[in-house]
Formats: structure tokens, C-alpha cells, sequence
């Protein structure tokens, strides 16, 4: 947790808020990532975003989009939603690609 950022009053009301927003869905979410975050926080947050948003950078965004791979000898999916909730507070829109990988048995 980045225990600097301010801790919001009424993290699951605007988790609900922001799931059934219209117009403004990417302002509420910047506003919500720039709260303390732990680790389930950051996942709901960036799975509400991703359901609202969806996989395109909402339009007139202020930043350019960025679209980055992962490469890694196991499976780095815990880091997804971190990654994406990072840029957000950034204003950001980070599409995160990760490889596939084959480990050897025996």
C-alpha cells in the first residue's frame, strides 16, 4: 500500500458508482486510484474499469495509450491489474500483453 495517498471514505460505494457510470467513468476511476490501494482494491478497481472502459482508451484521452508486453519464465497475471492501476493515477491507458510461456517438467 502507498500509505502517502489518502485513504477514501467509501471505497465500495464508488466501486458501485463507477460500474454503473455513463459519462465520466475514466475521471472517477484517476479519482479512485489516487487512493491507498491494497491488493484486492487495486484488482476490483481495475476489473470495474475494464467492464465500464473496456479494452480501448476512452476518447480525448489527455495522454497517449500504451500498449505493453510482458515477458517472464512463469506466469506474471498477479501483476496485470497493478500495472494498469499505476497508469491510471497517471491518467494513463495501459493495454498489458503477456506471452505465453512453456516450462519443462523432470
Amino acid at each position: 500500500m502507498l500509505r502517502w495517498l489518502p485513504e477514501h471514505p467509501d471505497f465500495r460505494g464508488a466501486l458501485k458508482k463507477l460500474a454503473t457510470a455513463q459519462d465520466g467513468a475514466w475521471e472517477q476511476a484517476v479519482a479512485l486510484a489516487n487512493n491507498s490501494l491494497d491488493f484486492l482494491r487495486t484488482h476490483a478497481l481495475d476489473e470495474t474499469l475494464r467492464r465500464v472502459v473496456g479494452p480501448n482508451p476512452p476518447e480525448r484521452l489527455g495522454t497517449k495509450p500504451v500498449r505493453l508486453a510482458i515477458l517472464g519464465s512463469s506466469t506474471m497475471t498477479h501483476v496485470h491489474a497493478a500495472i494498469r492501476v499505476a497508469g491510471l493515477r497517471r491518467g494513463i491507458h495501459i493495454s498489458v500483453y503477456e506471452g505465453g510461456f512453456q516450462g519443462k517438467l523432470g
